[in-house]
C-alpha cells in the first residue's frame, strides 16, 4: 500500500495520497490495521496480575473459609490476600468477588426511627395527627 515505491522518483507513497486514490479516510485505514485477527480471545488491556481470576476466587474461597467472622468485605479480604502473598489490587478483588457472588450484603440505610417511635405522634380512630403542645386532647372524643 503506502510502502510501494514510486517508479519515477523511488519513494514510498504516502498514506494520504494511497487512501485519496483509494477513496477511503485515513481513520479506515488505521481502523483496518489496528483490527485484532477473528481467532483471538478478548480479554482485559494491561499485565496479568500474579495469578488468573479463577485462581484469585479460590484464594478469596481460602480465606473465607479460614475466617471465624462472616460477610467480611472485600477491602478487609484484600489486606489478608496481601498478608498471605496474593497480590491484586482492591478494585480487582471486589471485582472477582462481585462476578463469583462473595461480596457481602450492604447495610441498609433507612431512618433511624419514625415519629411514632420518637413519641411525636399519637394515633386517632381517624388517623394521625402530631402531638399539640398545648394542654388539649390530643384525640378529641
Amino acid at each position: 500500500m503506502s510502502q510501494t515505491l514510486s517508479p519515477s522518483s523511488a519513494r514510498c507513497y504516502g498514506l494520504a495520497r494511497v487512501a485519496r486514490v483509494w477513496s477511503v479516510s485515513r481513520a479506515s485505514v488505521y481502523r483496518s490495521l489496528k483490527e485484532t485477527p477473528p481467532n483471538t480471545i478478548a480479554r482485559r488491556p494491561g499485565p496479568v496480575g500474579a495469578c488468573s481470576d479463577s485462581e484469585l476466587a479460590d484464594h478469596i474461597r481460602q480465606q473465607i473459609a479460614a475466617s471465624r467472622l462472616h460477610g467480611e468485605g472485600y477491602r478487609k479480604l484484600w489486606a489478608r490476600l496481601r498478608f498471605a502473598g496474593v497480590r491484586a489490587s482492591p478494585r480487582r478483588v471486589r471485582r472477582v468477588m462481585g462476578e463469583n457472588g462473595l461480596l457481602a450484603g450492604a447495610r441498609f440505610r433507612g431512618a433511624s426511627q419514625s415519629l411514632e417511635q420518637r413519641g411525636q405522634l399519637a394515633t386517632c380512630g381517624r388517623g394521625v395527627r402530631r402531638e399539640a403542645t398545648s394542654p388539649t386532647p390530643a384525640c378529641p372524643a
